[in-house]
């Protein structure tokens, strides 16, 4: 994913949140393939992947 800037594009590195036993969570990198395992829909922004045409 890249952020649009006023003179390039910058990296955006996405990650996850990993629960941890005991409560609260870890963001962890995705992995190159960018698949996530243990997600929920709730858990997308299904407004701007719709707008980008998923």
């Amino acid at each position: 994913m890249k952020r649009l800037q006023a003179n390039d594009a910058a990296g955006v590195p996405l990650k996850q949140v990993v629960m941890l036993p005991g409560g609260g969570g870890s963001y962890v990198p995705l992995p190159a393939d960018g698949r996530v395992s243990g997600g929920w829909v709730g858990d997308a922004d299904t407004l701007s992947q719709e707008a980008a045409g998923l």
